[in-house]
């Protein structure tokens, strides 16, 4: 199935899926919010079987079957994707772990640093000693610094 027709019309899914945790994959009813198609791709929603309220990012890779149900929901009041997907940048998002890191990057890595898009909303300083700063803020930083070092052949 389409992800389309769900998530437009705004009805609850019963999905088969299996999360990090699990052993088996198991039924779930989800209220899906969107789609985020980043590094990884994960479907937006929220698991109506918790009282919590917590938006969760469900791999989509782990989701073996999708049903449509009758029962239509509406987003959270001021909710936007974008925004949300900003906050992670487009990667599975843990409130709690949002702070604000500083990149500084060698002058010998510099000119790299300066093609490569970290966040959407970034800004680079161009230091007197010739190094690059990168100020940001990551929402799951863990999570973060491993993608955006991938494949770095020097750091300090």
């Amino acid at each position: 199935m389409r992800p389309s027709p769900p998530l437009k019309s705004r009805h609850h899914i019963w999905m088969f899926y299996s999360s990090w945790g699990d052993a088996e994959p198991r039924w779930r009813e989800v209220a899906p919010y969107g789609l985020l198609l980043g590094t990884h791709r994960y479907l937006v929603a929220k698991d109506i079987q918790r009282s919590d309220g917590v938006l969760r990012h469900c791999r989509v890779e782990g989701i073996f079957a999708v049903e449509i149900l009758a029962e239509s929901f509406e987003p959270d009041r001021g909710f936007d994707l974008c925004t949300h997907a900003r906050a992670g940048f487009s990667s599975c998002v843990n409130l709690a772990e949002v702070e604000t890191v500083n990149w500084r990057f060698a002058a010998d890595a510099a000119e790299r640093a300066r093609r490569f898009v970290f966040h959407p909303d970034e800004f680079r300083v161009k230091n007197e000693d010739e190094t690059v700063t990168v100020p940001s803020a990551p929402a799951d930083c863990m999570r973060w610094a491993g993608s955006s070092f991938r494949g770095a052949t020097r750091s300090r």
